[in-house]
């Protein structure tokens, strides 16, 4: 971080088993990563009772815990809390958390969508999202937002226009990613336990099976895998194929950023993207 600005002193840093990165913490609260090292949440932006201290990785590298000078103790990622020291002018405090479940205002704030339909199919895109060890990572959740909203507008009944037209109709695009293609209905359903092949390929689009369909697709394409790694071009020509517009793939970078600025780092460096200039 040497010639940039800080907020405040970094006071800790930890390796990566396999000696590629580490991560920084800064004392109020900042982590930043180098590396390998995955991003998994900070305290930075929110209100601490005291200074961090220090920091310690697991030993998959996977998570980290950090430490504040009250005996606070903070865990992100694969990190588990196991409990803090309590000082004498000290009290027990809740553990502050990372935003998990998504809001309705969250969305509108960051990309200007709002409807009665967004709202109600969002709790069901909250449980996917958890279920798919998306949800509380920063990363993750910002390509999945990102490619959700590109895909279907965060609408769980979305169906691609033009259907009947379409060379691969009727399996055109449905649900919260935009299910495309027979293959994909039939493998969809393979692993969900449900049949979305002939006059059951409108449940892609239904409540109850839009969200599960889309984290199905997520997470049978690794693309935690690839927004772990900061990689939004990677993760947009996987779901639109290796041809995906460059248009696509600049505007799909922009929400992948705001969504990072607006929960995760609010009036701080991001880390760096793979994203077009």
């Amino acid at each position: 971080m040497g010639g940039k600005h800080l907020n405040a002193p970094v006071v800790g840093i930890t390796a990566t088993p396999d000696g590629k990165g580490y991560w920084l913490a800064a004392a109020d609260g900042g982590i930043f990563s180098f590396g390998t090292a995955g991003f998994h949440g900070s305290m930075g932006g929110r209100s601490l009772a005291a200074p961090m201290t220090g920091i310690s990785a697991t030993p998959q590298g996977n998570g980290y815990w950090t430490t504040a000078k009250d005996g606070g103790v903070f865990a992100f990622g694969a990190a588990r809390y196991l409990g803090r020291v309590v000082t004498r002018n000290s009290e027990p405090r809740p553990l502050p958390a990372l935003p998990q479940d998504i809001t309705p205002s969250q969305l509108y704030q960051i990309f200007g969508v709002r409807s009665a339909t967004i709202e109600h199919g969002l709790p069901s895109l909250n449980a996917a999202m958890r279920e798919a060890q998306i949800s509380g990572r920063p990363f993750r959740v910002a390509a999945f937002l990102t490619i959700i909203k590109a895909e279907s507008g965060f609408r769980y009944d979305a169906l691609e226009g033009g259907c009947p037209s379409r060379r691969y109709a009727p399996y055109c695009g449905r649900g919260f990613i935009q299910l495309t293609f027979q293959s994909n209905y039939r493998n969809a359903g393979n692993a969900l336990g449900h049949d979305f092949l002939g006059g059951q390929m409108e449940d892609a689009r239904s409540l109850a099976w839009s969200a599960p369909v889309a984290t199905w697709f997520w997470s049978s394409h690794n693309l935690n895998n690839h927004a772990d790694r900061r990689d939004m071009v990677a993760v947009t020509k996987a779901v639109n194929g290796s041809g995906a517009a460059t248009s696509r793939i600049i505007q799909d970078c922009r929400f992948f950023k705001k969504v990072l600025s607006t929960l995760y780092y609010p009036g701080v460096q991001q880390p760096s993207v793979n994203c077009p200039d």
